[in-house]
């Protein structure tokens, strides 16, 4: 399955919107699973169609990345792997520096030259971006 481009590559401070377009263009090719380790090798002799589906998946990780990031996850063995990876990686618990930087991002955000639509889009995705890592560090 071809997926859509992602425009965005991931450089180490964008996980969070980078992991969403990624898996939503994976789930247009319906190889979420590979991401997500649902889809299992087989265990029968014929793998070679789910290693070649693997490794698309494999492909569009490690090409979306930032190039200085690629060594990191280039010799995982399976999407699900580089997924996981990095997934530990951006968004683990103990990473209480990106919530206080996006919170404060958030004390400092003013509208100054931008029209109201600019600012109020700018604020909601700060806003949604916290709410997503404080729903992570819930104990």
């Amino acid at each position: 399955a071809d997926f859509p481009a992602c425009n965005l590559r991931l450089d180490g401070n964008n996980y969070l919107l980078w992991s969403q377009l990624v898996r939503t263009a994976i789930q247009t090719g319906e190889s979420v699973g590979f991401l997500t380790g649902n889809e299992q090798k087989p265990i029968s002799s014929s793998t070679s169609n789910w290693v070649a589906k693997d490794a698309r998946v494999m492909t569009y990780l490690i090409s979306h990345k930032n190039p200085r990031l690629l060594k990191i996850y280039a010799f995982l063995n399976n999407s699900a792997e580089i997924w996981k990876a990095m997934k530990t990686k951006y968004s683990r618990k103990g990473n209480y520096l990106q919530i206080f930087q996006l919170r404060k991002r958030i004390q400092k955000l003013e509208q100054g030259s931008m029209v109201v639509d600019t600012y109020f889009a700018e604020l909601s995705t700060l806003w949604q971006e916290l709410d997503v890592y404080e729903d992570i560090y819930e104990c």
